[in-house]
């Protein structure tokens, strides 16, 4: 993950143990996935975390399976009651 500090213009790339500062005022502090400043709204993602991404769009296998749950009906159970 890359950050960039729009206060002093510092880019920072994350390390999954180390906890990396920019030093600035605004004091961003990056570890890992955790990102933490005084004022977040001066901070930018420049290169989000790549291989976690899940696809946006569901399957066809997915969209079938989904029509024949929602078709299918409920059946009443008659109980004996003595």
């Amino acid at each position: 993950m890359l950050v960039r500090c729009k206060c002093c213009n510092r880019e920072l790339r994350s390390h999954p143990v180390k906890t990396v500062t920019c030093g600035c005022p605004n004091s961003l502090t990056l570890r890992g996935e955790v990102i933490t400043a005084v004022d977040l709204s001066e901070v930018v993602i420049v290169e989000g975390l790549s291989g976690n991404k899940k696809p946006d769009t569901i399957s066809k296998e997915d969209m079938v399976w989904q029509e024949n749950r929602r078709k299918r009906k409920v059946r009443k159970l008659n109980f004996d009651i003595k």
